[in-house]
């Protein structure tokens, strides 16, 4: 039985499912390695929740869910009723999410260290409960702040700093997920350690994405149904920021014609699916590109096992954000990645400094004439292809990555195996926290 059995972990939505969807596996995995954590999640968007865990209720203030109880933040009388009475002694606080107004109350109230000390100085058998070392330790709320996913060497920097906050008996301090061993590295969890033990599926039988779609998870667009295959086909997932999707297009296009091949793209739900369908059905209607090879999926809302299955259906993923983005990188398959954009008055495309880190990492995984493939790619689609030259620099350069995409999967691979070998983030933290 480990010293600390209660976690509450909260979690801000702030850029669609990331956040969330990097919360709620980390719930799951840390409950799957302590069953006995009692664990209590508090977030400020149900509804984003519901999309990736269908059976969360919209109208419940408190739920419980999967042997988790599940609460509202933004129900202030409930929870502060909640963790008044049972106080939260282990925060994650995920992503730098800032903590509700009635939670602050309970650990920065003038009154919090008084409401202690009766706790303590109730008697048991003509006895104190505790004497006055334990009394302070029992006062005390622990903070984890659980920060972004980054590359960056400042995640080895920060792993394990502490934080100073305004009371003695809060205590902060930092652990960073990450791809070195002195970072807490990746969530490990199910489908893809089984991927990881059968060699990247070579050794088992993967589901099949019909059954996806058996299962009304996966809507055909008519308009974009294709001919009969002709040699091979490429399953690619697009699940990005809003961008200019036209030179993308005309790359798949052109990779259907000169390869002999077919496309099936499976559009996720997100920020950029309308504006990937409008310059869709523009090549469509105007009938400038052939896209009679390109057979066009969109995704409905997957609950985060499913999604999970279909990354590991893909051949090739265009992924963004914080939990895809992990994923990805334990699949073993190619992939890009759109980082977050952000921009500064000097430079507007400034997140290509994540984008650049992390593609350090990836860099000894490859030859040196694959990796500058991948590096031009990725470059050029997270930065704004604004002009006709950039569009063509892109288009490019999205068709010279597709075509030799299966021939990176060995280095992609071997990418993954590193990040399997830092071990699990969850038990990393597991482990941490009982030593606080």
């Amino acid at each position: 039985m480990p010293k600390i059995f209660d976690i509450t972990i909260l979690c801000k939505v702030v850029d669609n499912f990331g956040d969330i969807g990097f919360v709620y596996r980390l719930s799951k995995n840390l409950r799957k390695i302590n069953p006995h954590y009692k664990i209590r999640l508090v977030v400020n968007d149900l509804c984003a929740f519901q999309k990736i865990a269908p059976e969360i209720k919209l109208n419940l203030a408190h739920q419980n869910f999967r042997g988790m109880k599940i609460f509202d933040s933004n129900a202030r009388e409930i929870c502060k009723a909640e963790f008044s009475e049972n106080p939260p002694r282990m925060i994650l606080e995920c992503f730098q999410c800032g903590r509700p107004e009635w939670l602050d109350e309970i650990l920065f109230s003038e009154n919090s260290a008084q409401s202690q000390e009766k706790i303590c100085d109730k008697k048991i058998g003509g006895n104190f409960a505790c004497d006055k070392d334990k009394s302070n330790d029992e006062k005390k709320f622990q903070i984890v702040n659980i920060d972004y996913l980054t590359a960056e060497d400042y995640a080895e920097e920060f792993h394990c700093l502490k934080s100073a906050t305004r009371s003695a008996f809060v205590k902060k301090v930092n652990f960073m997920p990450g791809f070195t061993a002195k970072t807490g590295g990746l969530i490990l969890d199910e489908p893809f350690l089984g991927n990881f033990r059968t060699d990247f599926g070579k050794k088992s039988n993967a589901k099949n994405c019909e059954n996806l779609a058996c299962d009304k998870k996966i809507s055909q667009i008519p308009d974009a149904l294709s001919q009969p295959s002709r040699l091979l086909s490429q399953k690619i997932l697009i699940f990005s920021y809003r961008k200019n999707f036209s030179p993308i297009i005309r790359a798949f296009s052109k990779i259907c014609d000169k390869n002999l091949s077919q496309i099936e793209i499976f559009l996720s739900q997100g920020v950029g699916k309308e504006r990937f369908l409008e310059i869709y059905r523009k090549f469509c209607d105007f009938r400038e590109f052939n896209l009679s090879q390109i057979r066009l999926n969109e995704l409905e809302f997957l609950s985060q096992e499913d999604w999970d299955e279909m990354l590991l259906q893909m051949d090739v993923l265009f992924v963004r954000g914080e939990d895809s983005l992990a994923r990805a990188c334990l699949c073993g398959k190619p992939f890009i990645w759109n980082a977050y954009p952000q921009e500064t008055p000097q430079d507007k495309n400034y997140h290509l400094v994540k984008v650049r880190a992390l593609l350090e990492k990836m860099r000894p995984h490859f030859l040196e004439n694959e990796f500058a493939i991948i590096e031009k790619f990725w470059i050029l689609y997270n930065r704004d292809a604004c002009d006709i030259s950039d569009e063509a620099n892109l288009e490019n350069a999205c068709f010279e990555f597709l075509s030799q995409a299966q021939n990176f999967k060995s280095g992609f691979e071997k990418f993954s195996q590193s990040l399997f070998a830092l071990g699990n983030f969850s038990e990393k933290l597991d482990a941490f926290i009982q030593r606080l």
